[in-house]
């Protein structure tokens, strides 16, 4: 994949990442359904990557989808990885600051997971802490994007399936 030999280091929560996520998200909601700023840059407090993560929601997915990334990539995004038939695309711009965009059926799976740990994770400082520590433990030796992500897989899985059960109890969050 391109972009994955990036060195990942996890840094202290930064307010300004949610008035970055507004700005982009207001720039990519022309050519989106919805646009949700994600991640754990958009989870008050949570250390992170340095990187905005943007859920981009098309309702057509997957019929215009590589449309809508060519949209983003002529914003100043480059196309990473994925294709319609995985589901999801992912683009991004490098230099300050830092923004990934994934593209996903709108109310899809991924939709639904993304949003349902963010804000699982935003009601629950606890678990939010302890992801943090498996977040920094994971980024240890600087590892590339794609070591750091399979590090903390499980991790995001078990916080996932939990966001759901608790979105079933508790359906306005």
């Amino acid at each position: 994949m391109s972009g994955s030999k990036d060195t990942v280091a996890v840094v202290g929560w930064n307010p300004q990442w949610p008035a970055v996520a507004r700005s982009e998200a207001s720039k990519l909601a022309e050519v989106a359904t919805a646009v949700e700023h994600v991640g754990s840059t958009a989870v008050p407090g949570m250390p992170s990557r340095a990187v905005v993560d943007l859920l981009v929601g098309l309702d057509t997915f997957p019929d215009n989808a590589d449309d809508v990334a060519a949209a983003i990539v002529e914003m100043g995004f480059e196309r990473v990885s994925g294709t319609v038939d995985d589901g999801r695309i992912w683009l991004r711009r490098v230099g300050e600051p830092r923004v990934y965009v994934n593209v996903v059926e709108f109310g899809g799976a991924s939709w639904k997971d993304t949003l349902a740990l963010r804000d699982y994770l935003r009601k629950h400082p606890d678990e939010a802490s302890a992801y943090a520590r498996v977040k920094r433990r994971a980024a240890e030796d600087g590892p590339d994007v794609i070591t750091y992500s399979q590090r903390k897989r499980e991790t995001v899985e078990k916080l996932t399936d939990r966001a759901h059960g608790w979105r079933l109890s508790h359906p306005r969050g």
